[in-house]
């Protein structure tokens, strides 16, 4: 759930989780595949650090993250 500016994901979808980060980000997160979506997370994630989000994420499944094109790419390494 949401609470002041954090997200508390409970097995939550990867895709939910960059859908709300996206809501409030000046840079938006992109999946490279759309069946990433379908990893789960667990953890309290603050939304006004979208950059230490997307690090989080890729190293919790191994994913591999980049900043290009004014956005944020998680993909497969």
């Amino acid at each position: 759930g949401w609470l002041e500016g954090w997200f508390d994901a409970q097995d939550t979808r990867l895709d939910r989780l960059v859908e709300r980060l996206n809501r409030t980000s000046r840079i938006p997160v992109v999946l490279d595949d759309p069946q990433l979506g379908e990893l789960r997370v667990t953890g309290r994630f603050e939304m006004d650090s979208p950059q230490e989000i997307v690090e989080t994420l890729a190293a919790i499944h191994d994913l591999s993250w980049s900043r290009e094109e004014g956005r944020y790419r998680i993909g497969r390494p």
